[in-house]
């Protein structure tokens, strides 16, 4: 999309901009995501609100945490509109938002403890995920065995079992 001078000027990202979907499925409304910069200069459309940190106030960081948060506890859903199940969110009722504004030493421990904790989410996600795929490989061992007539033997030895996972892979 081509912007004239004006236009880009307004239009255009700084790292640290965070941009808000205005348009979504309800659910998602409000949805975004911290720009952090690219390699030439880059704008927005007016599909997507801007939201742009004023050092010594707040943070993109913390931002970001409030708008996840206005998204999962379904702010922005109640403050947008609902047309053929696509949730608008004006600028003026983004404005309208509840933003809380905690000292910034504050913000910081906020950031710093929610990133803390999606860190753990994240290493229990991998755990899981992880199990998940041992659990189908046992099951597929399993499958093999049932199908082989190894199944009818009363117990798998080591020797057995290693085969089947081999197999199974």
């Amino acid at each position: 999309m081509d912007f004239d001078e004006a236009h880009f000027a307004k239009y255009q990202l700084t790292p640290g901009d965070i941009l808000v979907s205005e348009g979504q499925s309800p659910e998602l409304l409000g949805q975004s995501a911290v720009f952090r910069g690219f390699t030439e200069p880059l704008c927005f459309q007016k599909t997507l609100h801007r939201f742009r940190a004023h050092p010594g106030t707040t943070t993109p960081e913390f931002a970001q945490i409030v708008f996840r948060s206005h998204v999962r506890s379904g702010v922005f859903r109640r403050l947008g509109s609902i047309t053929t199940n696509i949730g608008h969110l004006t600028l003026e009722k983004f404005k309208a938002a509840p933003f809380p504004l905690p000292p910034l030493d504050e913000q910081h421990r906020i950031v710093a403890e929610v990133d803390r904790r999606l860190s753990i989410v994240r290493e229990v996600d991998a755990e899981v995920g992880a199990n998940l795929r041992r659990a189908q490989a046992l099951r597929q061992a399993v499958l093999v065995q049932a199908f082989s007539g190894e199944a009818l033997n009363t117990e798998m030895t080591p020797r057995s079992r290693a085969t089947a996972l081999a197999n199974a892979a």
